[in-house]
């Protein structure tokens, strides 16, 4: 079983990847849009509205992000 050293390293290695991630898609989204990741979507849906768009490619993301405009 992984020491929570191990634990900690991995996830906080996962951080710079989601702040970049999101701000790549604050850039993609038009002049007073907002654009969130599925993640962000997820778990927020309940909250919100949103409306899917097509996914975009991203710098460093080897396939398309589904991206969600906030209505």
């Amino acid at each position: 079983m992984p020491s929570l050293q191990v634990i900690e390293t991995e996830r906080l290695k996962l951080v710079p990847l989601a702040v970049n991630l999101a701000s790549r898609i604050c850039g993609a989204a038009g002049g007073g849009e907002v654009w969130i990741g599925p993640d962000t979507c997820e778990q927020i849906k309940e909250k919100i509205t949103s409306d899917a768009l097509e996914p975009q490619t991203f710098k460093g993301k080897t396939k398309p992000v589904p991206v969600f405009r906030v209505t």
